[in-house]
């Protein structure tokens, strides 16, 4: 749409992109315009270049002249999930920061690593969409969605092909566009560079062309201060088309998001029956153990067999749990041997206390959902099994923190050969434990 601003001449035009930010670019001259920089048309001067294909990665090493700063960034689009990922390694930062645009909420989460602090790790909020604003991290105006970028630079009136030329080696056409930022008053000349189409490279459509490079030239004022930008950004690779995992398109593994938007899902809940074969990882003394568990709630009794993967408790154990008379029955299983019973104890597995009465826990307080704030998260693929994926947080009074949780569902039933298996798989994480409860077995 195009706007008349007062009784002036010059107008601003809105672009809507994929619905989820709203580019301001000019259409004539315009009064804080910085002419020193490029000088916009009074009406477009040729047809836009070629649209980008609609599924893509790219990888772009950016580089700030001014500043000396170098930032490597990965940039996956899908059009038929409607999201953007941009992962950025940052300099002097070990971890990656990552922006995950979604067009259908028209917002993007931030994953930090800037304020992540050893007890609490990195740091994720939401931000929604503003009319006239696109997100960039840390206020750097091209770290952002690459297919913003590129949308800005095609849809201004003067974008044009200005030559012929080479990009390292590579045959190349030359565009250029010039910008205006009426939020941060920026002007900006932008200039792209598209390998020609009889240039093949890895992962490239045959007589396509690809983006091969952005240059950037800016000023931007604020009062009597005025900065300067020169940018080149060298995209090494860009894949046309490529093949996602899901996770591509979610917030990293363990990573709780306050506000978090978009797809919801009934978390599914839990049976009072069940047994499971359980894989027990345990991160911090690198330890890995089996768990075979019967739980029946109506008969309130729990049996539990562990074993650890090195063989290091040669002598394993049963232990029976009855909780209508409130013991506990140890079994050798080596000796056939049972101890004698023992009362249970809170610090006994699935002991609660209710009220002042030792009682047994539900699956769902055994397995951390019954007091959590619960988020659907998405689709992950954990060794090959497709699983609908929750995020859970919750205050665990013992350890006087928060603790979060991540639960794997399959998305479907899961035939493994003579069994169709349902309900809980993959992974549920407590804190530094992983177990794994495989799909050979159903609860």
């Amino acid at each position: 749409m195009v706007r008349s601003m007062g009784s002036t001449s010059h107008t601003v035009c809105c672009l809507w992109m994929m619905s989820l930010a709203t580019l301001i670019l000019p259409s004539s001259s315009a009064t804080d315009f910085d002419t020193s920089v490029c000088t916009p048309s009074n009406g477009r001067v040729s047809e836009p270049p070629t649209p980008l294909v609609q599924n893509w990665m790219t990888e772009i090493a950016w580089s700030d002249l001014g500043t000396r700063h170098t930032y490597f960034v990965k940039n996956y689009r899908s059009w038929e999930v409607k999201k953007e990922t941009v992962v950025i390694s940052l300099p002097y930062v070990t971890a990656d920061v990552r922006l995950l645009f979604n067009d259908l909420t028209q917002d993007v989460t931030v994953e930090d690593v800037s304020f992540a602090s050893a007890s609490s790790g990195p740091t994720c909020r939401v931000v929604h969409s503003i009319v006239g604003y696109q997100y960039s991290y840390s206020d750097i105006f091209y770290l952002t969605s690459f297919n913003f970028l590129f949308q800005q630079m095609a849809a201004s009136q003067d974008a044009v092909m200005v030559n012929t030329t080479t990009v390292r080696g590579i045959p190349a056409t030359r565009w250029s566009a010039c910008l205006y930022d009426y939020s941060i008053n920026m002007t900006n000349r932008a200039t792209f560079y598209f390998s020609d189409s009889s240039w093949m490279s890895p992962f490239q459509t045959p007589q396509t062309s690809v983006p091969l490079r952005v240059e950037y030239f800016a000023r931007r004022h604020n009062g009597s201060q005025v900065t300067e930008y020169n940018i080149i950004g060298d995209l090494i690779i860009f894949q046309q088309n490529p093949t996602f995992k899901p996770e591509t398109f979610i917030t990293s593994k363990g990573l709780f998001c306050p506000n978090r938007t978009g797809e919801s899902m009934r978390f599914p809940s839990f049976p009072d029956q069940f047994s499971l074969l359980m894989e027990v990882i345990d991160q911090d003394f690198l330890r890995i153990a089996y768990q075979e568990i019967w739980y029946d709630r109506s008969l309130q009794m729990v049996r539990w067999d562990s074993k650890r993967a090195d063989g290091s408790d040669s002598d394993a154990h049963t232990y029976i749990f009855d909780f209508n008379v409130g013991v506990k029955y140890m079994i050798d299983i080596h000796l056939m041997s049972c101890e004698d019973p023992s009362p249970l104890v809170i610090g006994d597995d699935f002991v609660m206390l209710n009220q002042k009465n030792i009682s047994m826990m539900s699956a769902a307080t055994y397995f951390h959902s019954e007091v959590a704030d619960i988020q659907y998260v998405g689709t992950t693929t954990v060794r090959d099994v497709e699983c609908n994926t929750w995020i859970g947080k919750y205050f665990d009074p013992d350890a006087e923190r928060e603790i979060t949780v991540q639960w794997y569902f399959t998305s479907t039933a899961v035939d493994r050969g003579d069994r169709k298996c349902c309900g809980l798989r993959c992974i549920f994480q407590d804190g530094d434990l992983e177990r794994w409860i495989p799909a050979t077995s159903c609860i």
